[in-house]
């Protein structure tokens, strides 16, 4: 019984590193002004009903920093997984489809997050959230990308819905851990 949770919580962790790395790195990036030429906004700053259609916060260098580092430590764990038990055995397959696709849909997943936040009037995740719409998304700030890049490994890849329960629980004391390393760098601005 120890010996199956352990595993799931080492399949989890393994299943989260991806995109844990990815985002600790993205956050150095923008920390040091790497890559600031990349800081285009994926909506273009194009409006919709007077609003930004997604904000510039989703920018072409947080995907290119999610595919490209997230796909490396794919590839990595793909190298890794023949010769351990603790990596989930999802990173067996084709770690130039699997990590691209889990990076994607983690974005697409904050995309569409802002995208309903923007017509909704909901202000940014740096801004206090206000009644029970600004709580809601601060939830949704919380699980976006995870939850998207989650339901594709279950569907896509059949990783049982308990270890992904256990990383999407995980996952949510990664985000809100980053948010506040963010905070106290200055690239977030604390909700009152």
């Amino acid at each position: 019984m120890l010996e199956s949770a352990l595993s799931t919580v080492s399949h989890a962790i393994s299943l989260l590193l991806p995109l844990t790395v990815a985002g600790l790195i993205f956050i150095a990036a923008m920390r040091k002004g790497w890559f600031a030429s990349l800081q285009i906004p994926l909506d273009g700053g194009r409006l919709l009903g007077g609003r930004p259609l997604i904000g510039p916060s989703k920018s072409l260098r947080s995907l290119v920093f999610y595919v490209v580092l997230g796909t490396a430590v794919t590839v990595f764990l793909h190298l890794v997984a023949p010769l351990t038990p603790l990596v989930h055995p999802v990173f067996l397959e084709n770690p130039f489809i699997l990590g691209p696709a889990t990076a994607v849909l983690y974005v697409a997943g904050e995309v569409l997050n802002s995208f309903v936040k923007r017509r909704l009037g909901i202000p940014t995740s740096a801004s206090p959230a206000r009644g029970l719409g600004g709580r809601i998304q601060a939830v949704m700030d919380t699980i976006d990308g995870t939850l998207a890049s989650g339901l594709m490994l279950l569907v896509a890849y059949r990783v049982p819905w308990e270890t992904l329960a256990v990383a999407f629980a995980i996952s949510v004391v990664t985000h809100l851990s980053t948010d506040e390393l963010m905070r106290r760098i200055g690239l977030k601005h604390k909700k009152q």
